[in-house]
């Protein structure tokens, strides 16, 4: 997992799941 992804918690997690491969670039570059 990446770094970014242990901002997210519960279900927010879960949810972007699906989305990581860009949401994930997206936070890094926010």
């Amino acid at each position: 997992m990446p770094p970014t992804f242990i901002a997210f918690q519960g279900s927010e997690a879960l949810v972007l799941l699906p989305f990581l491969p860009q949401s994930w670039q997206l936070l890094r570059q926010g």
